[in-house]
């Protein structure tokens, strides 16, 4: 397994979690290993916020309202 890049799996969480990609979506376009912050089939609010806050720490504020958005409607 190649070391794991924090920037990518953030990257891959953000499509993820917005529903722009599934993970088989990823699956088939990554020649490598594929990164999640999170285990992709069952991830919670807790870790959407860490996906906001990483985003937030790169001012991308864009993502950080989708994602915000997305979080509000979990249980």
């Amino acid at each position: 397994m190649d070391d794991y890049d924090h920037d990518i799996a953030m990257i891959n969480a953000y499509f993820l979690i917005l529903g722009d990609l599934t993970l088989d979506d990823l699956v088939e376009r990554e020649d490598e290993d594929i990164f999640f912050p999170f285990d992709p089939d069952n991830y919670n609010k807790d870790d959407i916020q860490e996906v906001i806050d990483y985003f937030a720490g790169l001012e991308d504020y864009e993502k950080c309202i989708e994602l915000r958005n997305k979080q509000l409607t979990l249980k």
